[in-house]
């Protein structure tokens, strides 16, 4: 009889990488996966797949109503599983507070479970819900958060009686194809969410003052409300800043390798983004795809991005600071290419996620049987 591993995650798998790369990992390790979860948005069918992962997927986000049906479909699906005499739950995963929500209100035997936090509880809608997460998080056996800032914060906040395990969002390290060929224009590269918290406005407010032959990529859902005030302000330059559109997470990091520098800047006035750097996957998958990146002084970010040499920090939140630092690397792009060279070998030697998940793995391996 196979282990089964559920992976509980209402919110988007395709927007999720730390989520796939658990579903990888797991069904690499002889696992099924039963993984729960919903397409992004926008869309009816989830793109992710993976041998041994097996996707069910229910649509969220399109309306209380069919939200309520679709959740409740999800316990449905999670109290069958945990039914099933034909399957041995070796462990269930459950993916922030609505995950661990639907994992409370299933039917069934409970194996050993596993809450998953990628956000601190600050961004939690009310009080109540708090109260309801602090009581929630009691059942489970073990607490795993992405960033080691948040890690002592969430144990005040929830009251626990020892620090959450730290599983910072590296990606997995994949073979990859020989290096493509780069842009003929030095091209600045950014993916993620395209949002005013992650000072896009001063970056393309920066585009100005750079080199003629520079360019900015934006890769991201560009549908947003927002993100219609941030063409307004791209617009004046033209062809120098593109609005590329959601890109999938398995052709990302070639999309990035033909770029010449990555950007990655969160405004500090919120502590959700001043404990953020091992939650931000993006500054990992630039050193990934093997580029140098312009980072920002939150903590820990000066000793990645400058500390192993592999890029440069903003002097301040302004697009003259940013642009000194994209004309620098205009100036020298052979400097470039070997802080890129760097942070790829890094990423291949710590950063990557089969070493940040192996704890994990294991715990999980010892209930197997």
């Amino acid at each position: 009889m196979k282990s089964v591993v559920v992976l509980i995650s209402p919110a988007a798998v395709d927007a999720y990488p730390p989520v796939q790369a658990q579903a990888r990992l797991l069904a690499d390790a002889g696992f099924e996966v039963q993984l729960l979860t919903s397409p992004r948005r926008g869309r009816l069918n989830v793109e992710f797949c993976h041998t041994g992962v097996i996707v069910t997927s229910f649509v969220v986000g399109a309306g209380r109503a069919r939200n309520l049906t679709s959740y409740t479909r999800m316990i449905a699906k999670l109290s069958a599983l945990r039914m099933d005499q034909g399957k041995r739950l070796a462990a269930e995963i459950s993916f922030d507070p609505n995950g661990m929500a639907l994992g409370n209100l299933a039917l069934g035997r409970r194996p050993r479970r596993v809450a998953h936090f990628h956000e601190t509880l600050g961004t939690l809608p009310s009080a109540t819900a708090y109260a309801r997460m602090r009581k929630r998080v009691t059942a489970y056996d073990l607490v795993v958060v992405a960033d080691s800032g948040r890690a002592p914060l969430l144990q005040k906040e929830l009251d626990l009686p020892i620090e959450p395990t730290v599983i910072p969002n590296y990606p997995l390290s994949i073979p990859v194809t020989p290096s493509p060929t780069k842009n003929p224009e030095f091209e600045v590269i950014y993916g993620g969410s395209i949002d005013f918290q992650q000072r896009i406005d001063l970056v393309i407010q920066s585009v100005v003052a750079w080199p003629t032959h520079a360019r900015l990529t934006l890769l991201g859902d560009d549908s947003k409300p927002q993100v219609a005030m941030l063409k307004e302000m791209a617009a004046r330059f033209g062809d120098r800043v593109i609005f590329h559109g959601w890109i999938e997470t398995g052709a990302l990091i070639e999309r990035y390798r033909r770029a010449h520098l990555g950007i990655s800047l969160l405004n500090p006035a919120r502590e959700q983004w001043r404990l953020s750097v091992g939650a931000s996957n993006k500054r990992y998958q630039y050193m990934q795809a093997g580029l140098a990146q312009i980072g920002d002084k939150i903590a820990g970010v000066p000793e990645l991005v400058e500390g192993n040499g592999i890029g440069r920090v903003v002097a301040d939140y302004t697009p003259e600071s940013i642009a000194a630092i994209v004309n620098y690397y205009a100036a020298h792009p052979e400097q470039a290419a070997a802080e890129g060279e760097r942070a790829e070998a890094l990423h291949r030697l710590r950063y990557n996620y089969q070493q940040a998940f192996a704890p994990i793995l294991d715990w999980v391996a010892a209930g197997r049987t």
